[in-house]
């Protein structure tokens, strides 16, 4: 076969592969785009519709957990909580254990790549990373102490921490908070599906996720 010929061949082939890439290229700019207009619209409903799904994340875990976690609006373990007749711990009564974050990204990179696809506009990136470029917000990654465990001993309360940064919660423990509006956004379902977040991961596993630490404090004042 002479040059000419496969010449002949070639060019249209080529041609039509040049005339084919501006409408891949379009289709994929209208992908992101409407995946973005879809992360924006569930980011809106969550933020205002928050305590309606804080309501359906508990009912699902007060089922699934039957008789080991209580509470309504805080979910807790009956061995986390005061116990009847004893005085209240003062804050030295409370051992802090500090450990080094371990393993971070090997943990937590499994929520990433399980996460559902269909939620990030860019799906290969975390929740910090999308929520910064496609909702504007606006986070900064101040150092932020998680719990490891919690547990009782010789009447001291011992809690093992470990230091990360705010970014660390929001690519976790967001993630669980998003799924279920998402869930409910798009299939009209108060039940996780079997392979959600909340179905995956124990929520008593603080492994799975950053679970950091917050601070709840009642001022009291007296008159003199």
């Amino acid at each position: 076969m002479s040059l000419e010929i496969i010449g002949l061949i070639i060019l249209p082939i080529t041609l039509a592969i040049l005339a084919f890439i501006p409408f891949l290229l379009s289709r994929k700019k209208e992908s992101l785009k409407e995946k973005t207009e879809n992360f924006i619209k569930l980011h809106e409903h969550h933020k205002n519709n928050s305590i309606f799904y804080e309501n359906i994340a508990y009912d699902f875990y007060k089922i699934k957990y039957n008789g080991h976690l209580f509470g309504e609006y805080l979910l807790y373990k009956q061995c986390w909580v005061h116990q009847p007749q004893t005085q209240l711990l003062k804050l030295n009564d409370v051992k802090i254990n500090y450990h080094q974050f371990v393993n971070k990204e090997k943990n937590f990179e499994i929520l990433f790549k399980s996460f559902n696809k269909a939620i990030f506009p860019n799906y290969k990136e975390n929740f910090k990373f999308n929520a910064t470029k496609y909702l504007e917000a606006k986070y900064h990654p101040h150092p932020t102490f998680a719990m490891k465990d919690f547990y009782m001993d010789d009447k001291k309360a011992i809690l093992d921490v470990y230091l990360g940064d705010y970014f660390d919660f929001l690519n976790t423990c967001m993630l669980f908070q998003y799924e279920t509006v998402y869930e409910f956004m798009n299939k009209d379902k108060m039940e996780p599906s079997k392979d959600s977040l909340r179905n995956k991961y124990d929520l008593l596993d603080t492994a799975n996720r950053f679970v950091s630490i917050g601070i709840s404090s009642l001022t009291i004042f007296k008159n003199s």
